[in-house]
């Protein structure tokens, strides 16, 4: 993130005068780090040797760094030519929908047939094509349909997602141990457990947020949670 700031003031007048050229070079990079994962892949699966794509650039390729820069060019592209862009989604919204749906269908069948092929753990890889194909069509899916009307909880949820993220994952460390030692026979019931976490997930987040937000503490929510 500090790295995307210091680069901000440079990539501002591409974002304004050469969008197709910044959003290329960010799929580019986007393309690199996936294609890298799928090499790994291919590497394990024909049981090829693999040391090599450890070196340096295979590293990189699979860093943050790489793995965000197309969606913050995106977004800094966005910032830019909205109004075009909402003409542009508002027109293709269902379709866009229509490939929401395939891709978060496609994205978990790929992971388990990884997994069943090789055991590589992908189910929360981001850098695999139907992943990225998802995370763009979430978005844009989100921006055409900003219009409509949803429950007010939802609302609640969407204005802290940011804290959300940021402390879900301690949530999501923390719990199973507890469940474990706790309530051990849910473990096997999958109905029952993946709700628990998803409640717990974000759920224990907001309460965590609202207690701060009552205490004296509240002069430090905003640095804490944006």
């Amino acid at each position: 993130m500090i790295l995307y700031y210091l680069v901000s003031p440079f990539l501002a007048p591409l974002a304004r005068k050469r969008p197709w050229l910044l959003l290329g070079v960010g799929s580019v990079v986007l393309l690199a780090g996936i294609t890298s994962g799928y090499v790994h892949f291919l590497a394990r699966m024909n049981q090829v040797d693999s040391q090599f794509l450890s070196q340096p650039a295979s590293y990189l390729l699979e860093r943050q760094v790489f793995e965000y820069f197309f969606y913050y060019v995106a977004g800094f592209t966005a910032g830019f030519h909205q109004a075009q862009l909402k003409a542009v989604i508002h027109r293709l919204r269902w379709v866009l929908l229509g490939g929401l749906v395939v891709m978060a269908a496609a994205m978990i069948m790929e992971a388990e047939w990884v997994y069943q092929t090789t055991e590589m753990t992908w189910w929360s890889r981001t850098l695999t094509l139907p992943s990225a194909l998802y995370a763009i069509s979430f978005i844009l899916t989100f921006l055409a349909f900003e219009k409509l009307e949803l429950p007010v909880v939802l609302y609640h949820i969407g204005v802290n997602t940011l804290g959300i993220y940021l402390i879900h994952k301690t949530v999501l460390l923390v719990a199973p141990k507890i469940v474990y030692h706790v309530l051990p026979a849910i473990l096997g019931m999958q109905i029952v457990y993946q709700p628990l976490l998803i409640a717990l997930g974000a759920g224990l987040p907001l309460l965590l947020m609202l207690i701060i937000r009552k205490t004296p503490l509240r002069k430090f929510y905003r640095v804490l949670f944006g």
